[in-house]
């Protein structure tokens, strides 16, 4: 049975906004649009419970309400990174959105929530146990070089044509208790059990092979 979700935190929600979120100018009806995109209702679900506010179509949180966008943004805006900062800065500059002065620095929290949204696991393809590492995928290095310094250790990577990714050492066991989407906490389980079926199967292999050598 799975333990109950951590609760959403400004800093988790500021990381799942920097992978998925986005500021859209409504030319119709001359207005500004939070949105983050994401095929969970449950996580839109309990965003919208976090927050008080907005509504979600199953696929994408959506708010335009000025007083609440603002409030949204109080939040969020001092942790993000990077280009997603500037451009951020500048829609809400248009949509005469005030934002906080503050700056708050990379947390664990933030880094799940980014990961949550725009991350992977990779598999060393080389060995014949299924070693998985956490990955992030950007198109922009900012935000993973500023990963890369706060866990002090991963390399980045071009990623297709337009798309760069940061390798990060083997976080699942780490990030597990931390996940607020079930089905990435299900993709890791799944992940951490592979590795222990391999990492058995090959000692039963090196433990017969040793046998028959003593034959």
């Amino acid at each position: 049975m799975n333990s109950e979700l951590p609760k959403i935190t400004n800093d988790w929600l500021a990381g799942f906004f920097q992978a998925e979120g986005s500021i859209y100018h409504n030319m119709r009806y001359k207005k500004h649009d939070l949105r983050i995109s994401q095929e969970d209702p449950d996580i839109l679900n309990r965003i919208i419970d976090f927050l008080g506010y907005g509504a979600h179509n199953d696929r994408q949180y959506r708010c335009s309400r000025r007083e609440n966008t603002s409030n949204f943004f109080s939040i969020v805006y001092p942790y993000l990174v990077g280009e997603k900062k500037v451009r951020t800065g500048a829609e809400c500059i248009i949509a005469g959105i005030e934002l906080p002065y503050n700056i708050e620095p990379i947390t664990w929290d933030f880094m799940i929530g980014f990961w949550e949204g725009d991350g992977g696991i990779y598999y060393n393809t080389q060995s014949s146990i299924r070693y998985g590492y956490i990955n992030f995928f950007q198109k922009e290095t900012d935000i993973l070089e500023a990963i890369r310094d706060f866990l002090g250790k991963g390399s980045i990577v071009k990623s297709g044509l337009n798309g760069y990714r940061l390798q990060a050492p083997d976080l699942r066991e780490e990030f597990l208790p931390y996940c607020r989407i079930q089905r990435r906490r299900d993709q890791l389980e799944a992940s951490l059990e592979e590795t222990r079926m391999t990492k058995n199967l090959r000692k039963q292999v090196l433990e017969m092979l040793k046998g028959q050598a003593t034959v």
